[in-house]
């Protein structure tokens, strides 16, 4: 045999051990590669709950970031709301920055060029009382030759409005006659009778009570302020009386009050509103001294009650059982309530004004939907001039039939529109929740539609609670119970006689002089309801309001 081919085999133990060592490599390449597939395994279950928490947290701080920029967007829209509030014009004819707004604004105000000038004021009723006005007598001298001026006995007139306003003692010197017979069954002495007076006991006379009632509740001017401007000319009466006569002429008025309370629970339809009102009288139980001012005002009434609740008792408690008719309102739950309460006796009419002002809000407070709010503005717009046609017709005619179905048709054009832009899930939040809030009042906005006699709005009830935001701003409210009740008293009586037409100021001064202290006399005559149509025209106004039908 070759020496080079020799083969050396391992014996058999060398055999087996490695045998043995293949085995445990084999094992041990087995094992690491199960611990690395498992490693590899935990390492991706760790990147995914890795990824997974990153996913969450961009999805979290995405979520974060829109919620802050939909809270800086509400802030902003409260923050345009509140300077619009303080800062900005009452009226409501349209967004602030809209296009339109600018090219109404271009035109100055004031008498116009090239317009018709307005027809100038009357004032031949007013008394004249003539003055000479006369030459100095140097300057009736010729300067030249020193020859007098003759007297032509003429006069070039021109007429110059004043006021002058005097404070006076009125000293009444009464006649006394003697019997000159012997009948014992008459007096001795006959004098003439007292002038009469509201106040007996008072030095005041009947002028003076008139002043203090109208600058105070009619031309909202505060007691002190009135008491001041009679102290310029001389008079000058303390506040205590002034306060006190009040008081003494409650009674007075509360019978005159309730003639009126009972004249407009006889009507059918009313306007009703609210405002706080400041009563600064501690009541047990109650731990503020805010009450409310509230206003039911009907075609030939306006009854104003102040009372320290706002709930839907009051409302309950004007009308009683028996009254039944319709409510023009805002959308405050009370007057839902009552309505609601009322086994169908009442119709509820909510004002579209307060619709226009949520879409108007929304044109003004957020710039991303003015176009929006505006559109929907402009559909209410529509809304009023088709209803406008309406009205204007006599009711039943073909004209009037005709617009009737044209403003039922608009009005359900309308309604699809807003059901439709509700429905809508990409709709941003302020502008549905203006939409669900048309949609929750809807039923009572449409009472017009088949009572054409009722308005669109309640602008009755707000501007005749103008007078007392007026009162509230410049003497705060009422110091007690007692005056809070004269308060309203005195709101409705004026209001009342400015519905239909009647000077307060003239107004009472006949009424003082006719029932003077002898308070027991009917002066059911005096109530503007039941006057003559020529009775009542000695009291109009310049410019009065229409009367009643």
């Amino acid at each position: 045999m070759n020496c080079n081919k020799i083969e050396i085999l391992p014996s058999e133990s060398e055999l087996f051990q490695l045998q043995k060592e293949l085995f445990q490599a084999r094992y041990d390449a087995n094992y690491y590669k199960s611990l690395h597939e498992r490693n590899i395994i935990a390492r991706e279950r760790i990147q995914y709950k890795h990824d997974e928490e990153i996913r969450k947290l961009k999805r979290d701080h995405r979520e974060e970031v829109e919620q802050l920029k939909n809270k800086i967007k509400h802030l902003e829209a409260k923050v345009k709301l509140r300077e619009r509030q303080l800062f900005g014009k009452k009226a409501e004819k349209g967004a602030g920055n809209s296009e339109s707004a600018k090219e109404k604004s271009k035109h100055k105000r004031g008498q116009q060029c090239g317009e018709k000038s307005p027809v100038k004021r009357d004032y031949s009723h007013l008394p004249v009382i003539s003055e000479l006005q006369d030459v100095a007598e140097n300057d009736r001298i010729c300067p030249c030759c020193n020859a007098i001026y003759a007297d032509m006995d003429a006069t070039e007139d021109s007429d110059i409005v004043e006021i002058e306003v005097e404070a006076h003692v009125r000293r009444l010197k009464r006649k006394k006659y003697r019997r000159t017979c012997n009948c014992k069954s008459q007096p001795v002495i006959l004098t003439a009778p007292q002038a009469p007076k509201i106040l007996t006991k008072s030095r005041l006379g009947n002028s003076v009570w008139i002043y203090f009632l109208m600058q105070k509740f009619w031309h909202g001017q505060p007691l002190h302020r009135a008491i001041q401007e009679l102290s310029s000319h001389g008079l000058a009466i303390p506040v205590g009386t002034v306060i006190g006569g009040f008081i003494r002429l409650l009674p007075l008025f509360r019978c005159i009050y309730q003639k009126i309370l009972e004249k407009s629970l006889l009507d059918k339809h009313w306007h009703a509103d609210e405002t706080g009102w400041k009563v600064f009288e501690a009541l047990e139980g109650k731990a503020s001294n805010r009450w409310f001012l509230w206003i039911f005002r009907s075609n030939s009434t306006a009854v104003f009650l102040l009372d320290p609740s706002r709930s839907a008792k009051v409302v309950e408690g004007f009308f009683g059982k028996d009254s039944k008719g319709i409510i023009s309102c805002d959308r405050y739950r009370a007057y839902f309530c009552f309505v609601s309460k009322s086994h169908e006796r009442f119709l509820i009419a909510y004002c579209w004004v307060h619709v226009r002002r949520d879409f108007l809000a929304i044109a003004k407070d957020w710039p991303a939907h003015e176009a929006w709010g505006m559109d929907w503005v402009q559909e209410i717009r529509h809304l009023y001039h088709l209803n406008n046609l309406r009205i204007a017709e006599k009711k039943g005619s073909q004209k009037f039939l005709e617009c009737h179905r044209n403003l039922n048709e608009a009005v359900l054009r309308f309604k699809e529109k807003a059901d439709k832009q509700r429905e809508d899930t990409a709709l941003s939040e302020p502008c549905k929740k203006a939409l669900e809030s048309l949609a929750r009042h809807w039923q009572g906005l449409i009472t017009f539609l088949e009572h054409s006699e009722v308005p669109m709005d309640n602008n009755a009830a707000e501007r005749g609670l103008r007078g007392g935001a007026v009162g509230r701003k410049n003497y705060y409210g009422s110091g007690s119970v007692e005056s809070a009740e004269f308060t309203a008293i005195m709101f409705t009586i004026i209001q009342t006689l400015l519905i239909w037409g009647v000077n307060p100021q003239a107004w009472f001064d006949s009424f003082f002089n006719f029932i003077g202290s002898d308070w027991e006399k009917p002066f059911d005559h005096f109530l503007p309801w039941n006057m003559t149509p020529e009775h009542r025209a000695e009291f109009f106004l310049k410019k009065p309001h229409d009367p009643p039908n």
